[in-house]
């Protein structure tokens, strides 16, 4: 009497041999489809925020364009000094709370 279990829901390989399983295949399209994802999602947003930390504009800004050519360069946005400044207050924190031990 054969007895084999049903596979469970999303289990699409249930019931084949380990050897038959192409492991490497089922990685590339993982990392495939999450970078894909990341791209549709996150990317534009990560890089935008990294050209701000570094004081630059990001990519696609009108500042860019010929128009803007001969204007000042200075760019400061507000990400790295809102960094700062909270880190300052975390580390002011911090030396507040260990500095006393009443």
């Amino acid at each position: 009497m054969l007895t084999e279990e049903a596979p469970m829901e999303g289990d699409e390989y249930a019931g084949t041999e380990q050897e038959e399983i192409d492991w490497l295949s089922i990685a590339k399209e993982a990392y495939k489809t999450s970078t894909d994802y990341l791209d549709a999602n996150y990317r534009k947003q990560w890089e935008k925020n990294v050209s701000n930390f570094q004081s630059r504009h990001p990519s696609g800004s009108k500042y860019y364009t010929d128009a803007y050519k001969f204007r000042s360069r200075m760019f400061r946005p507000k990400t790295r000094s809102a960094i700062k400044r909270s880190g300052a207050v975390c580390r002011r924190h911090v030396c507040d709370v260990g500095c006393y031990h009443g």
